[in-house]
């Protein structure tokens, strides 16, 4: 009678594949991964934004120096992409 919804009666996904299938691994670790470099580019905009120093910021190889809140800005932005992609994954990988 599982069809009915007889609590305990039916298998779920879980004990059938015994937990996430192979295709679910991957997904999860690099939303994970992305999740955690999102947020330590957040935390490194909101430094650079926060530092009390001023003038141009020293970049490297080469690049002309930029102004801070330019710096800040872009860290701030693409860690929040990179944050939202990461959860983005995330719950894509959980329907897997």
């Amino acid at each position: 009678m599982p069809e009915l919804g007889v609590p305990g009666q039916g298998k779920t996904a879980a004990s059938v594949n015994g937990g996430l299938s192979a295709e679910g691994h991957a997904p999860i670790a690099l939303g994970l991964a992305a999740i955690l470099i999102g947020l330590g580019a957040l935390v490194g905009g909101a430094l650079v934004a926060l530092d009390g120093r001023v003038g141009p910021l020293a970049l490297p190889g080469g690049l002309p120096p930029m102004p801070r809140e330019t710096v800040a800005l872009f860290l701030l932005l693409s860690g929040g992409l990179t944050t939202l992609l990461g959860a983005l994954c995330l719950s894509k990988a959980h329907d897997l």
